[in-house]
């Protein structure tokens, strides 16, 4: 992507194959490129340290602002998901915005459909109509999975991971759901 701050393309022969070529693109910003690689190999304290020093206490809403970098806010998204108690305040309503923003991106719709069966897991609890709140839920996700097939394919390896396990647990629950009343 091209990042805001600039991206820096690496092209290099790998010591163990040499006539391959390796290319790395990782944005020139070093707080983004933080974010890079917390987002891929980052622990829970590293991911601590980064949301501290990298994003500190700006509101995450900064980053849906129109002059902000996408790929920073796609970035933060990810490591939400993956890491949602050092970002509590990222949900459904931040990633709706994400998709305002940048809904041209593979990587933001499956950070929509991920939040949208969070919610609803969120909102089910101890609630009468669970069953309905899902099924809706599995909609959205559904419709934003498929905005994200249609948007092309996914700029980090985590989302492409991301939409795997998303489609594997959708289907799942589904079959789950015609075995049930089939019963």
């Amino acid at each position: 992507p091209m990042y805001r701050g600039g991206t820096k393309i690496t092209v290099a022969a790998p010591s163990f194959s040499p006539a391959d070529l390796e290319f790395v693109i990782m944005p020139a910003d070093p707080k983004v490129r933080a974010l890079v690689r917390a987002l891929d190999a980052g622990s829970s304290a590293e991911v601590a340290a980064i949301r501290d020093d990298v994003i500190g206490n700006v509101d995450p809403a900064t980053l849906l602002l129109q002059d902000a970098d996408p790929w920073a806010a796609i970035l933060v998204g990810l490591i939400s998901i993956r890491f949602p108690e050092h970002f509590p305040q990222i949900g459904l309503a931040w990633a709706d915005k994400l998709v305002e923003q940048v809904g041209w991106s593979f990587d933001a719709n499956v950070i929509r459909a991920s939040y949208a069966l969070t919610a609803a897991g969120t909102t089910a609890s101890g609630n009468q109509n669970i069953e309905s709140l899902q099924d809706a839920a599995i909609g959205e996700a559904i419709a934003s999975l498929a905005k994200a097939q249609i948007a092309g394919s996914p700029y980090y390896n985590s989302t492409n991971n991301l939409f795997s396990e998303l489609t594997i647990g959708i289907s799942d629950y589904l079959k789950k759901k015609e075995e049930s009343r089939d019963l």
